[in-house]
């Protein structure tokens, strides 16, 4: 033999016993049988039928085997109608969001205090100003607008900021 047959037999040999014999059987793995279970036998009702006894002259009956009845059906019962206590107040009117606190009258006043202030200034402005500064006067009125909706509809927080931001443009207006 050649050396090029030599190798391509010991190759072959190291390839045929990698993948082992395919004559041999494999055999699957043994699971141990289930252990049995004892079972209970089901208790007998207090009210269970009675089998007749054997008499003298009948001839025996064949036992049945024995079958649990079954259970009668339940009726469902109706919820007792639920009394409703005729002194039950009505329930309290939605509190406005910022009138939470005890200081929410408070600062109502302080947000129309504001808006007044703020009113003021703008009338006060001198007629040179206002046609410089159209675009930011026109922002001055629109945040005292929005304050204005914002109090009315009781919602004091976003009246305090949209009027404090007019008062600081109309602070940048007057420097």
């Amino acid at each position: 033999m050649s050396g090029r047959s030599l190798r391509l037999a010991l190759a072959a040999a190291l390839c045929a016993s990698a993948s082992g014999c395919q004559h041999q059987t494999r055999l699957a793995p043994v699971i141990p049988p289930p252990t049995p279970v004892q079972v209970a036998s089901a208790p007998v009702p207090a009210n269970a039928p009675q089998l007749p006894t054997e008499s003298a002259g009948q001839p025996p009956l064949a036992a049945a085997p024995a079958v649990p009845a079954a259970p009668a059906p339940k009726k469902k019962k109706k919820p007792a109608p639920v009394e409703v206590a005729a002194a039950t107040p009505p329930p309290a009117p939605p509190v406005p969001v910022g009138s939470l606190t005890a200081e929410g009258d408070q600062s109502r006043q302080k947000a129309a205090d504001l808006l007044a202030a703020n009113d003021k200034r703008l009338a006060g402005l001198s007629a040179e100003l206002k046609n410089k500064q159209k675009d930011q006067i026109a922002r001055v009125a629109s945040f005292q607008v929005d304050a204005r909706k914002a109090l009315q509809g009781g919602d004091i927080n976003a009246a305090m900021t949209l009027a404090t931001k007019a008062k600081v443009l109309l602070d940048e207006l007057t420097q």
